[in-house]
Order: C-alpha cells, then structure tokens, then sequence
C-alpha cells in the first residue's frame, strides 16, 4: 500500500473559512491557504485562528486569480485548489489549474446552483 501525504489545499473563495476547517479537519490537510477577496470586519482570520498559530494555515484577502498566478510563480502549489464562486465558476475553469500541482484536483463548484442550471441568467 503507497503512502500519501497529507493534502495541502487552496481555499481560494474561502468566505467564512467552514471548507477550510473542514480540509484540515476531516482530510488531515497539512496546510490550508484561504483566500476571500474581503474588505472591513471578516470572520475567516478569526474562524481559522487554531491553525494559523499552529502554522497550518495562511489567510488572504486577494484576488483568486491573482493567487492561482502567485502560486504558479512561486512555485507553492497545491494538491487541491477549491473554486467556489458561489455563482458561476467558469471564470476559473481555467486559471485554477495555476495552482494545481501535476496529479492534483481542481474542484470547481458553485454554490449558487441558481446560476449553474440556468435559473439566474444575468449572473451566468
């Protein structure tokens, strides 16, 4: 039996930091990145506070894009990247893969599945 390492995982739309908690918590992830393009009082910093003292976790406030480019250039890349939108995700279908290290997963969602079937047209 081959032994795998313990996940590190890009929270990149991490918005109160439960995906996060839960990667560290429930998959054994060694580090969570969460970003979340926030601005005034957030709670993410707060939520994620036990693993960032332990070292765990790094916590953004950037532009998703942005880290799946910084990620690609430095060269800290993922096992997972998370690309929730929370309405469409196709603007990261292809950028989120920047992150990915080769063999790792892409896991693009959106929350807001009124977007995705079809029922929020404006927002599609």
């Amino acid at each position: 039996r081959q032994h795998q390492r313990a996940p590190r995982v890009l929270d990149a739309m991490s918005g109160s930091g439960v995906r996060a908690l839960r990667y560290s918590h429930e998959a054994n992830a060694s580090f969570v990145h969460a970003n979340e393009r926030m601005f005034g009082e957030h709670p993410l910093r707060a939520n994620l506070e036990p693993l960032l003292s332990a070292g765990r976790a790094r916590v953004t406030a950037d532009d998703a894009v942005d880290v799946y480019m910084r990620s690609r250039l430095d060269g800290s890349l993922y096992d997972l990247v998370d690309a929730d939108a929370f309405g469409t995700g196709q603007p990261h279908a292809a950028e989120a893969w920047w992150a990915c290290r080769t063999g790792g997963l892409v896991y693009l969602c959106a929350t807001d599945s009124l977007t995705t079937s079809g029922s929020n047209p404006h927002q599609a």
